[in-house]
């Protein structure tokens, strides 16, 4: 009984063991969530990529003329006219138009966005600056950005990604 009245409490050296691990913990939670919000920032960038290809495609889609004559493949000229709703256009001025926004919505929306139609037997390749289109095969849309990432042991890395779509009218 005398052992028992004697114990009054938690040592100082059980106190620091139970914040050690305790910092372990919150650390690895924050860690955790660290990863978490880089994984959802990069899916959201990924999204919106696919919304700005399969815009790119809907705007071919209804301009069936200039895409039989190769008006979006590559890069057409930049449109000096303004091709909104009730403004009247002809079909080329229409995908020069259709190219040059969604051209600056890709720079603005996606960092370091860089959008391309072209002919590709092989359309998942290229990267920024060289696109690899060898002009054979099919069209497609491909889209680059750049995407900061956090790696293993948690340091930023920044990678180009590519979103590759066959364009199928």
């Amino acid at each position: 009984m005398k052992g028992l009245l004697q114990q009054k409490g938690f040592t100082l050296i059980e106190i620091m063991v139970a914040l050690l691990v305790l910092a372990i913990g919150l650390s690895g939670i924050a860690g955790l969530m660290l990863f978490n919000v880089t994984g959802t920032a990069s899916a959201q960038t990924y999204s919106q990529a696919t919304v700005f290809a399969d815009q790119m495609a809907d705007s071919i889609r209804a301009n069936m003329a200039a895409y039989e004559t190769a008006q979006f493949i590559s890069d057409p000229a930049t449109s000096s006219v303004d091709c909104k709703f009730g403004t009247t256009c002809t079909a080329v001025q229409l995908a020069q138009y259709d190219v040059t926004t969604w051209k600056a919505l890709l720079a603005t929306a996606l960092p370091a966005g860089q959008g391309f139609v072209c002919t590709d037997s092989s359309p998942d390749d290229g990267q920024p600056g060289s696109l690899a289109c060898d002009g054979l095969g099919n069209n497609a849309i491909k889209l680059f950005w750049m995407d900061r990432r956090h790696s293993e042991g948690l340091a930023v890395e920044t990678d180009f990604h590519r979103l590759a779509i066959p364009l199928v009218p």
